[in-house]
């Protein structure tokens, strides 16, 4: 839908900020980010991606590049802007306005905010009424305006003559200075005063798909949307990992959320029976437990095959007067601990801090109880633990 640009300019001014490289030009006509409410373009100075463009102030635009090093103040530079990054700013942003003005017509929603990103674009809506049967209707209604073709209008209205168009949303007094105002006109759908890219009509959005909803302060909602070629993608990536789980799980696609469940609640059940026999493990290895005296004090470090084990045990121990005990276990994707102490001068949170002098580990909890996640060999954890507890 849009070409590539390409033009000539020479660098005036190159310099960094908070670590990257900001390339002015003497002329340049990439888009800015934020304008209209959208991404900015992107493309090439001399090969070097231009990874955002900001504008100051004053109007200068400022350049955000990958490589500076390639670049220097006085080169002339063959620009690129790249015309599949308009393409697809135009389909979130003609997108936008066809969501906007359904949820306006429809429902009387009115469109508060709207933001776009590299990944999806989101608008807040003033309501916290909205749920997934009008969303559906409007998808359904989007849809059909896409396939129909519908013309996109750019027209440029002086602001005396503003009030003959219905506009979906207020126009702000500052514009009344301006000689020419921006309109955007979708078929009858809507009309909105607007800057940036757009399509030429409704059918190059190519599709809508809106795959998250949320409630947000001041009782607003905020819907995540792609459209177009990111909303292919977002097909493509979703049938593959629909595929990839069903073909893992041995089901359908009709017969997945069933599977689903059903692994839940046989993951739950064993939850349950593996609880239970690490309280009974527990149970049996407080019977047998090895505790050893050293001044007058019971001290415990003992390596446990489970946190389960070690929660158990831990409750058995809080019974116990005048005892340490440091459970050492391995977890899924780290290794685990409890630090006990039931002396009155003897503060848990005091062990741990003197523990992470020499050892890997974090964590936190009370002068009774810590708990976290340790790093190394629970073996040789266990000596070095050892070590420190029996200072006591």
């Amino acid at each position: 839908m849009y070409e590539d640009i390409s033009f000539e300019s020479e660098i005036i001014n190159k310099y960094e900020r908070k670590g990257e490289c900001i390339v002015e030009m003497t002329y340049s006509v990439f888009y800015p980010d934020g304008a209209g409410g959208q991404l900015g373009d992107r493309g090439t100075l001399n090969g070097t991606e231009v990874i955002a463009v900001k504008q100051d102030k004053t109007g200068i635009l400022q350049h955000t590049v990958s490589n500076g090093d390639r670049l220097s103040v006085g080169d002339k530079v063959i620009c690129r802007i790249n015309g599949e990054n308009r393409t697809d700013i135009a389909q979130q942003h003609t997108a936008q306005h066809l969501i906007s003005a359904n949820f306006d017509n429809d429902f009387g929603i009115h469109t508060v905010g709207f933001h776009m990103s590299e990944t999806h674009t989101t608008i807040d809506l003033d309501s916290q009424e909205i749920n997934e049967e009008m969303i559906e209707k409007m998808e359904k209604k989007a849809f059909s305006q896409i396939t129909s073709l519908l013309p996109v209008d750019i027209l440029e209205v002086s602001p005396k003559d503003i009030h003959k168009y219905p506009l979906r949303k207020e126009l702000n007094d500052k514009l009344l200075g301006l000689d020419k105002l921006r309109l955007v006109k979708i078929g009858e759908i809507d009309y909105s005063l607007c800057k940036g890219f757009h399509c030429d009509n409704t059918g190059n959005i190519g599709v809508i798909k809106i795959f998250k909803i949320e409630k947000v302060k001041s009782g607003f909602t905020r819907i995540y949307y792609v459209a177009g070629y990111r909303a292919m993608r977002d097909y493509q990536m979703s049938h593959k990992i629909l595929k990839e789980t069903t073909d893992f799980l041995s089901t359908s696609k009709d017969e997945l959320n069933l599977r689903l469940q059903n692994l839940v609640n046989e993951n739950k059940t064993v939850s349950k029976m593996s609880k239970k026999l690490s309280e009974s493990l527990a149970q049996e290895m407080y019977q047998n437990l090895s505790v050893r005296m050293m001044n007058g004090k019971k001290r415990i470090v003992k390596v446990l095959p489970s946190e389960e084990s070690a929660k158990g045990l831990s409750k058995e121990i809080m019974k116990e007067p005048d005892t340490i005990a440091v459970f050492l276990f391995e977890k899924s994707k780290t290794n685990g601990f409890n630090i006990i102490s039931t002396y009155d001068n003897i503060d848990a949170k005091e062990i741990l801090e003197r523990l992470k002098d020499n050892i890997n580990i974090k964590g936190g909890g009370n002068s009774k109880m810590t708990l976290g996640t340790v790093h190394g060999s629970l073996d040789k954890i266990k000596e070095e633990v050892e070590a420190i507890v029996n200072k006591y």
